[in-house]
């Protein structure tokens, strides 16, 4: 999930978007039932496998880095936003 505004991020198919875009509804519904909503961060990274930029494997992994290097996540949306 590593990216950067200078880089390119790599267009996924829209059949892949569409199956991406279900999961994460799914996902979010089932968590709702319980009673969550998405945090910010959770929104950045769906936001971000939904463009192409990596998957949630890379992005757990990413988020653990961050937060042992900076000791929080505070920072980490902003890092990895895509509209930037």
């Amino acid at each position: 999930m590593s990216s950067t505004a200078a880089q390119v991020i790599p267009p996924i198919s829209e059949e892949d978007r569409a199956r991406r875009l279900a999961a994460i509804k799914f996902v979010d519904s089932v968590f709702r039932l319980e009673g969550f909503e998405p945090t910010a961060a959770i929104k950045a990274i769906d936001k971000a496998v939904l463009a192409g930029v990596g998957d949630y494997d890379a992005a757990a992994a990413e988020i653990v880095a961050y937060a042992k290097e900076h000791k929080n996540i505070d920072g980490f949306v902003y890092s990895k936003s895509v509209d930037r």
